[in-house]
């Protein structure tokens, strides 16, 4: 996995065992497997926002101390974006996000597709897939047709 996911299951355990909480005590408290926990603590897995801010909330720190403060690595001056190679943002297929609606105060998440226009090399669409539970927990995903082009 990546530096971040590593360095965020770094700090959980850090701030876990600060508590003197076990494993299973925070796996039970989120609601999810010993083992899941296990791995967002080795960076095998990345954590979701959601359940990020539960471990933050019972850990009792914020989320920006368990997700900032990553070591800066050395980086080559040859795979710096503008050095003739794009930022792996800009290679990126598909694209998770999430974002908090304040109307019903809920987090919800979506996905962006990316793809290249049939027959028009350089040119690419999108499409854009957002995620909405309601009070009663049912699930509706929400996709418009197109939603931008760009052309490279």
């Amino acid at each position: 996995m990546s530096n971040f996911t590593c360095y965020v299951g770094e700090q959980i355990r850090k701030y876990r065992k600060a508590g003197k909480m076990t494993l299973q005590d925070l796996a039970d408290a989120i609601h999810k497997s010993r083992a899941t926990v296990c791995k967002y603590e080795n960076g095998d897995i990345s954590v979701d926002i959601e359940t990020l801010y539960e471990i933050s909330q019972i850990l009792q720190v914020s989320m920006s101390q368990l997700t900032t403060g990553l070591p800066e690595t050395a980086s080559k001056p040859s795979n710096a974006p503008g050095k003739g190679q794009k930022s792996p943002f800009f290679q990126a297929q598909r694209l998770y996000f999430y974002f908090y609606d304040g109307r019903y105060q809920r987090t919800k998440d979506g996905v962006i597709d990316i793809y290249e226009k049939k027959g028009e090399s350089g040119k690419y669409e999108a499409t854009l897939t957002i995620c909405s539970v309601s009070a009663n927990g049912a699930v509706r995903f929400f996709t418009p047709e197109k939603f931008f082009t760009v052309i490279c």
